[in-house]
């Protein structure tokens, strides 16, 4: 009796399984767990080992309180527009990174740190622009920060640029003593000037004319006034110097720091060791588990 075919191929097609499927994921690891394991330690050793390596850098940090209550008088007594003072408090960092504020600090350096041997004032500045960070925390609060492969060194770094900002920001925004200098002059020589005419006026002969007695009062009384007025803006100059003074300060001068920021090792070892095992998990799902294993991608073979 013939036995009719059937529509069932003699040799049915293999199927395969998912390689994601957590069968076929768990037997590859019971056979390569080793590898996973083995190449998360290559990792964290190779990140060890980089971060031995690369010299550290450390950080520090100095913040400066900017306060502009009062207007600048100067020597000749104009107080500044209200407009110009209040972006001061907002752009404080275009001061504190000027070209005029670098090249202050690279000669205040110059003989403190060790910049580069020979180099002049533009290769300084540069130098510094690479060493230094600037933040502005809001309206009248900033951190100057300074990075250096010497802690001390770091520190001294932020302190010297957070004094030189506050002396340029005292200097752009607040009276300063050579203000006061030139008012003091100018009143010394008004003082003379009064004494001058009083003699004149004093020294008058019996005969002078009236005319001539009324000229030489007037200019008495001029030097007189101009000398009171000259006084009075010494005066108000003394206080706004004081004043000045707390334009700028640094509140939190910066210490050398405990570690450095950069390399920092867990960090780097853990990112080293996180890649590792991604390597050696994807080493062990190509292999795959052990042939005839369950899980593994033999073929399903279906019984007639």
């Amino acid at each position: 009796m013939r036995v009719m075919p059937t529509n069932e191929p003699a040799n049915p097609s293999p199927q395969f399984v998912d390689v994601f499927e957590m069968r076929f994921i768990g037997a590859a690891l019971r056979r390569h767990g080793w590898v996973v394991l083995l190449a998360g330690v290559l990792g964290v050793l190779i990140g060890l080992g980089l971060s031995v390596m690369s010299p550290p850098v450390y950080r520090a940090e100095a913040v400066l309180l900017v306060n502009i209550q009062s207007l600048k008088i100067g020597a000749d007594g104009v107080p500044m527009d209200v407009e110009v003072v209040l972006p001061a408090r907002r752009l404080v960092g275009t001061v504190c990174e000027s070209d005029e504020a670098m090249s202050l600090l690279a000669v205040v350096l110059s003989g403190e740190l060790k910049l580069e041997a020979g180099a002049d004032l533009s290769e300084q500045t540069a130098w510094l622009r690479e060493h230094l960070y600037y933040d502005q925390r809001g309206l009248e609060m900033a951190a100057l920060r300074a990075v250096a492969a010497d802690p001390e060194q770091a520190a001294e770094l932020a302190n010297k640029w957070a004094e030189v900002s506050r002396s340029q920001l005292s200097a752009a925004y607040g009276t300063t003593a050579n203000d006061v200098l030139t008012v003091e002059t100018l009143a010394d020589e008004a003082e003379q000037d009064v004494i001058q005419a009083t003699q004149a006026l004093a020294g008058l002969p019996a005969d002078a004319t009236e005319a001539d007695r009324i000229v030489r009062a007037d200019t008495l009384d001029k030097a007189q006034r101009l000398l009171s007025g000259l006084n009075e803006r010494w005066a108000q100059l003394q206080v706004r110097l004081t004043d000045s003074e707390q334009i700028a300060r640094i509140v939190s001068p910066a210490s050398p720091p405990a570690a450095s920021i950069n390399p920092s090792p867990r960090l780097v070892m853990g990112l080293f060791g996180f890649a590792g095992l991604l390597v050696g998990l994807a080493t062990a799902l190509l292999r795959g588990p052990a042939p005839g294993s369950p899980g593994s991608l033999g073929p399903r073979i279906v019984a007639d």
